[in-house]
């Protein structure tokens, strides 16, 4: 029963009935236990086992209702070495309105943490920064206060601890964004950073000193060359060092335009029945090829939807039919069977087409369930001041309960008049970006 082994079970029935004759247990009610049994051979808990997971669902359920930033933040801090859960939970965090910030060497700590109403990345998720080197940038914190640039990071940080490679990562994935200049910029003189500081050590172990004031000389710090950051590249640079896209995603401009052609997001495949059937979309990932024993081509990709990874098996007749498709960063759309290879779900592909979506005015997406409980005149207010400002950028009207959405408005987005819905509908009223609109249900998988 335990193994949910049914045939296993099955054999077993006979010396059961037997057993319970041997011990005058009439055949009613024998046959009766046996069913029970047969029954919770297919899912069941003793009852001690189902009231501690309640309780656990009861605390956890509680917790992010009433502490939605800490608990999201611990709940990203406890799976930090996977590549596939932290986007699942970082686009949660979104869909709560909840504002998750890239890393930064002047506040970040080891794990994510809450910095006012947003979660801030920990250094450890980053891409070749260990546990020695997060604490020597907090050790320096603490006695010198924050970095004013990539250079003071390299000459107050333990050198020890860290290298090129790591600088690169933290410039990448946006930790120095506050403090200097474009992540090209920095990225073309990191080399130089750390090799100046590496002199400058070198130079005060071996008691070198100038002529006046008896001053250590140091190498003069390069100037920074006048370089743009790429959106791609530092979106691409993001997914290098963190795994995920953090301060945008290549698919949020089109992403309410994807929404069209799907019936479930990457993060619902969880949820999914073992042969399920669903229409999944998103960015085409670490595609790779390979040749059968048949000497077939077939393919595989990760299906990236802001809301997480999943793997998609592409075989041989599928492949032959939509090989141009399976591409890196093709936007595609594909139906496929749900199937659980050692519990984790994947999509075996029967349909694949490459959707070519045009960007649009950014949607603002308002919560539905904002309007519950509000006053008929706050209500108006709000679809007065929608109905003032004329626009390009829909407004959805969206359920958070089943994901259906309504377009009610076109609008002049601005600031000025997100803090005024903000001030009628509350500060969680509105997602400002697609990749935070919540998704429709999937196709569950059914618990008795």
């Amino acid at each position: 029963m335990g193994k949910k082994n049914a045939a296993m079970l099955a054999t077993l029935k006979d010396k059961f009935m037997e057993g319970c004759a041997a011990n005058d247990v009439s055949l009613d009610v024998a046959d009766e236990l046996w069913n029970w049994m047969e029954k919770a051979g297919g899912y069941s808990f003793n009852k001690s086992h189902s009231a501690c997971y309640s309780f656990l669902a009861f605390q956890t359920a509680y917790l992010k209702a009433h502490y939605p930033e800490a608990y999201m933040a611990a709940l990203m801090s406890s799976v930090m070495n996977t590549k596939d859960r932290v986007p699942q939970y970082v686009a949660e965090a979104r869909a709560m309105k909840i504002e998750v910030l890239p890393p930064d060497v002047n506040e970040s700590g080891r794990r994510f943490t809450v910095v006012g109403n947003t979660i801030r990345f920990g250094l450890s998720a980053v891409k070749n920064v260990g546990e020695n080197t997060v604490e020597a940038i907090r050790a320096a914190r603490e006695e010198g206060g924050a970095f004013v640039d990539i250079f003071d990071f390299c000459e107050r940080v333990d050198s020890s601890t860290y290298n090129k490679r790591t600088l690169e990562s933290l410039i990448k994935c946006g930790a120095f964004d506050n403090v200097g200049p474009s992540r090209a910029a920095m990225v073309a003189v990191h080399a130089k950073a750390v090799e100046r500081s590496t002199k400058s050590l070198k130079g005060a172990c071996e008691d070198q000193f100038s002529m006046f004031d008896d001053a250590e000389i140091a190498p003069p710090k390069p100037a920074f060359p006048d370089l743009e950051d790429d959106r791609r590249e530092s979106l691409e640079w993001e997914k290098e060092t963190l795994g995920l896209y953090v301060s945008d995603h290549p698919l949020r401009p089109v992403l309410h335009k994807l929404k069209k052609h799907t019936d479930t997001t990457v993060s619902d495949l969880d949820h999914c029945r073992d042969g399920a059937m669903v229409w999944v979309g998103g960015l085409a990932t670490s595609v790779r090829t390979n040749t059968t024993r048949k000497g077939d081509m077939m393919g595989m990709l990760q299906l990236d939807d802001t809301r997480g990874l999943a793997e998609v098996m592409v075989f041989p007749r599928v492949y032959a039919k939509c090989a141009d498709c399976v591409r890196e960063d093709a936007v595609l759309k594909v139906k496929g069977r749900v199937e659980r290879k050692e519990g984790i779900p994947r999509i075996i592909a029967m349909e694949m087409e490459e959707l070519h979506l045009e960007p649009g005015p950014d949607p603002v997406y308002l919560d539905a369930s904002c309007f519950v409980g509000l006053p008929k005149a706050s209500a108006e207010e709000a679809f007065g001041l929608l109905a003032k400002n004329p626009g390009g950028s829909p407004v959805f009207l969206v359920s958070p309960a089943d994901g259906l959405e309504e377009r009610v408005f076109d609008v002049e987005d601005s600031s000025d008049l997100h803090a005024e819905l903000k001030q009628i509908l509350g500060p969680r009223c509105l997602s400002y970006s697609s990749m935070e609109a919540p998704a429709a249900e999937p196709e569950m998988e059914q618990v008795s």
